[in-house]
């Protein structure tokens, strides 16, 4: 018995020796820490909400009905690292729509980036995005953005790496600031979305935040590394279950919109008053309507009558004194946005500077519909879309070898495009392209083209492309100013330029490899554009070259640098040819970007060699140097300049003329603005630009160009919001032809009172006002010269 006793007790003695050992272990030591886990490839499948979620930015517990995410990564400006702020976030859904809420926790909240804006001015402030590709291939996404204003955006991201920021979609935002976080609540209904038409749905989805503070930082809910160059392709999964529509539950939608005006304008008269007298119209009307119909939930028809295609902002000014090519400007226009990236036909390539130059179908080509439909839609693999449209003003954008004629005209036409798509594997693809527009007196284009996209892994991507064109030229001679007196040799045939009813054939042949990685990005190209080759409803500047193309760079990247996050030196180098295989051009550009904590780039680069052949005349040693430099270290100031310098062609020269020499001269261009926000419902951008060209530097000016633009903006509330935009463009240049200095300015005053329901419900009251010069008239000081004030309501009628 005092055995057991004697055991009992060296067996309690034992067990708190050992108790006491570990206890003070733990006191003297820290646990290890547990290493950051990014989430593994995820799939969310929520359940349905049973009650209404009240989209407020004030988040009830509904919510939890749904499922949650979390736990996000930093992908830049490091990867696989834990995010410096914790985000959460719930997912749900019903019938109609799709619900997502974010927690964005921020233990400064008082340097929260956080503006009252426009929709799709929120970039630079702090945001939340959505991304989703409802058909899980990796092509296209939707993307949903939020700020902590409950302002949005949105984009259509393309498996190219690019963003079309003009796309429009329907959805309802919301948000609150708290003392440590902000919340977003989203509404996307199912109408805005393309996707399969099944029961069961399983979409490609991202979730992710940009913090905007020392850095710019990003965090996503899967992680992602650039070593994979498809975005979409690093996304988790969200299953859901749809009902398929019926004849009950097909989208309907109707955009009507009507529009007065009321105009009047200086008509010239150098004997009269003030060099001439204002004439007044009488008030103009006009009404339009859009219809939608959703045959099912990917296949979508649209039709507009007497659309209203007219711009509320005006493009901005461009210096383009010495630039004899076509100015590209950005598809504003709602009724092109439905299945706009089907029409996309060989894609943008980083690194390659011919991607600028060649789009086979350029939607503003159409000008001024009376009438215009189309129909889009997806079926498995297969992808399609057709347009149509009778142009009442039909442009004329002709490329030759070293310029771009551009005409407008009064001219009727008919434009019919399709094209068609077939998803191979993710991101490969292959495709097929038509175009028609035939110019009802006379004059016909047509376009076919086979394109493929080859997605190698996840770094390296071959594409290929190849057109056929089929021109019938209109007999125009009042176009002959325009076109010159040039002659093309097509197919050992020798043509003129002037539109004289000739008939000809031509081609384009192209082929690109790259490699994006996170440290290595390399891009390599081959183009042939023959001298017949004409695409009248595409943006071709350039035609009769074959071109050989390389780029490659490197970035050097730091996680913790007290100053550098990245250097990325680049070299770009290509040769040019023509027909006659004379060598046109050749160039080597390096370039490097300094990409410094605070937020803050800067870029350098310049001609190490530029050999070019232009109008026969050979031009040695054109150096030029430029940079770049812009900041967003703070929140209400944005400053950036750009400064170039060196000697270029004057490409508008005439041999023999002393005052516009077609030589070498010295050059020296800038452009320098701000976006300040002094509150967060005011901004003000100001932007100048200026060339000069002179004989020698800054002496005997050949010609000179500058453009100031200022914008002021003030936001009441998430819809309603006044813009005051004021733009001075003077040009002056000598015209050989006319043998006299052309000095030329304009002036235009433009406000506008706007208010938003959502992207296509709106209500704008506005007025312009343009003041310009006539020195034909000796009217050198700038005078009004016309005047207008419009008012344009249009409202989205939306029917299930």
């Amino acid at each position: 018995m005092n055995n057991r006793r004697y055991i009992t007790l060296l067996i309690a003695l034992s067990l708190l020796f050992i108790i006491q050992s570990t206890g003070n272990a733990l006191e003297s030591s820290n646990p290890a820490p547990i290493p950051f886990q990014p989430n593994p490839f995820l799939s969310l499948t929520p359940n349905p909400v049973t009650s209404t979620i009240k989209i407020d930015g004030r988040l009830e517990r509904t919510w939890q009905e749904g499922v949650s995410f979390g736990n996000f990564t930093e992908y830049e400006p490091a990867e696989s690292r834990q995010s410096l702020v914790d985000t959460r976030g719930y997912i749900t859904y019903d019938n109609e729509n799709l619900y997502i809420s974010f927690i964005c926790f921020d233990p400064n909240i008082e340097q929260l980036r956080a503006n009252y804006s426009d929709r799709d001015q929120i970039y630079e402030d702090d945001w939340v995005c959505v991304s989703i590709d409802p058909y899980h291939d990796y092509q296209r996404a939707y993307q949903f953005y939020s700020n902590a204003r409950g302002i949005q955006g949105d984009e259509l991201w393309q498996s190219n790496g690019t963003t079309d920021q003009s796309y429009d979609l329907v959805f309802k935002t919301d948000a609150t600031i708290a003392v440590d976080h902000w919340a977003m609540e989203m509404q996307i209904p199912f109408t805005s979305l393309r996707f399969p038409d099944n029961d069961l749905q399983n979409w490609a989805i991202h979730f992710t935040r940009y913090y905007p503070r020392e850095q710019q930082y990003r965090f996503s809910w899967m992680p992602i590394t650039a070593n994979n160059s498809s975005f979409m392709a690093q996304a988790g999964e969200l299953k859901l279950t749809i009902p398929k529509m019926d004849a009950d539950t097909q989208t309907f939608e109707i955009l009507p919109y009507t529009i007065a005006t009321q105009n009047n304008f200086r008509v010239d008269d150098a004997s009269a008053a003030n060099f001439g007298k204002w004439s007044w119209d009488q008030p103009d009307g006009r009404a339009g309507v859009g219809i939608k119909y959703g045959f099912s939930s990917n296949l979508i028809a649209d039709f507009t009558y007497n659309p209203d295609f007219s711009q509320i902002e005006s493009d901005a000014g461009t210096i383009d004194v010495n630039f004899p090519f076509a100015v590209f400007f950005e598809e504003k226009r709602p009724f092109f946005q439905e299945g706009s990236d089907i029409y996309a036909v060989d894609q943008f390539t980083r690194g390659i500077v011919l991607d600028q130059f060649v789009t086979l179908f350029y939607s503003r080509s159409i000008n001024n519909p009376l009438v215009a439909g189309k129909i889009s839609g997806k079926f498995g693999n297969v992808q399609m879309g057709y347009t149509t449209a009778y142009d009442q003003n039909t442009p004329f954008l002709i490329p030759f070898e070293g310029r771009t004629a551009v005409i407008p005209s009064d001219k009727k036409s008919m434009t019919n495009v399709f094209r068609a798509r077939y998803d191979v594997n993710q991101q490969s693809s292959i495709g097929v392209f038509a175009s028609n527009r035939a110019v009802r007196d006379g004059g016909m284009n047509s376009v076919t083209a086979l394109d493929a996209v080859v997605r190698l892994n996840e770094q390296y991507k071959f594409l290929a492309l190849a057109a056929l064109t089929h021109t019938e030229e209109p007999n125009a001679p009042e176009f002959d100013p325009y076109l010159g007196d040039e002659t093309l040799h097509i197919f050992d045939r020798e043509r003129t330029a002037k539109f004289d009813g000739e008939s000809f054939y031509g081609y384009i042949l192209r082929t690109k490899i790259q490699r994006e990685s996170r440290h290595w990005l390399y891009a390599f190209a081959y183009q042939d554009i023959s001298p017949g080759f004409r695409a009248d409803n595409g943006f071709i500047t350039m035609g009769s070259y074959r071109n050989y193309e390389g780029s490659v760079s490197y970035a050097f990247r730091w996680d913790e640098h007290p100053f550098l996050t990245s250097i990325e030196p680049r070299m770009t180098l290509w040769r040019k040819y023509n027909y006659d295989n004379i060598v046109k051009d050749t160039g080597i550009v390096p370039s490097i970007v300094f990409r410094f904590r605070q937020q803050t780039n800067l870029s350098i680069s310049g001609w190490l060699f530029n050999r070019e052949n232009l109008r026969g005349k050979q031009f040695d040693d054109a150096r030029e140097i430029w940079g770049y430099i812009q900041t967003n270290k703070w929140k209400t100031f944005s400053p950036f300049i750009y400064a170039k310098i060196g000697r270029e062609i004057n490409r508008r020269g005439v041999e023999g003329d002393p005052n516009n020499p077609f030589k070498l001269l010295p050059n020296l261009r800038y452009n320098y603005g701000f976006t300040w926000k002094p509150t967060a419902r005011m901004t003000w951008e100001a932007n100048y630009q200026s060339y000069r060209l002179w004989k020698e530097f800054r002496k005997d000016k050949v010609a000179a160009q500058r453009i100031i633009r200022n914008t002021f903006s003030y936001q009441f509330t998430r819809q309603m919001s006044v813009r005051l935009i004021g733009e001075f463009n003077n040009t002056n240049y000598h015209d050989s032809y006319l043998s006299e200095r052309i000095n030329q300015k304009t002036f235009a005053v433009d406000p506008l009172v706007s208010y938003k329901l959502n992207a296509f419900s709106v209500f704008y009251l506005g007025a312009h006002f343009g003041a310009q010069n006539n020195m034909y008239l000796d009217w050198n000081e700038v005078r009004l010269q016309d005047q207008s004030v419009y008012l344009k309501f249009q409202y989205l009628f939306e029917t299930l």
